[in-house]
């Protein structure tokens, strides 16, 4: 399994963070990550299961994912359930911890590749060589989608 992750303060409430994260149907609005989240059963929202569409480096995927775990204003991940080729499994976590003033936000992929010498070439030559900056990407783009309003005076 491998795993990329990013760390930053975000200069907002732990509260405005938390309800970017928890807004999963708006993800595609902001995150360079999401193409298409679409709860299978709306009204149980994020206790079902919803399929996602979205890009792991330049690799896209579709599948199905639920959440595995949530500690309001600590933790929230999810994991897939059935998920497209070449992905066997994808996992995101973000972690929020109050660091002083200002919170920091941690948002961890961890994902698993097809077996074989394909799965290993596409992870090597289309996710890790862009790893450094995926979940960097995803916490910029979290931040600013930020309300100026909700940020820190």
């Amino acid at each position: 399994m491998h795993t990329l992750e990013a760390t930053a303060e975000i200069d907002a409430s732990p509260e405005a963070i938390w309800r970017i994260v928890l807004a999963y149907e708006r993800w595609p609005e902001w995150s360079p990550l999401f193409q298409l989240v679409e709860p299978e059963t709306p009204e149980i929202g994020l206790n079902g299961e919803w399929k996602l569409n979205g890009f792991l480096g330049r690799i896209p995927y579709t599948g199905t994912f639920h959440q595995v775990g949530h500690r309001p204003l600590e933790a929230f991940a999810f994991a897939s359930i059935s998920l497209s080729p070449p992905y066997d499994f994808i996992r995101h976590t973000v972690l929020l911890k109050r660091n002083g003033p200002v919170p920091l936000v941690t948002w961890r992929i961890e994902y698993r590749m097809s077996g074989g010498p394909g799965g290993w070439i596409v992870d090597r030559l289309l996710v890790r060589r862009n790893a450094t900056t995926i979940a960097s990407k995803q916490l910029s783009a979290l931040c600013d989608s930020l309300d100026p309003k909700d940020e820190h005076p």
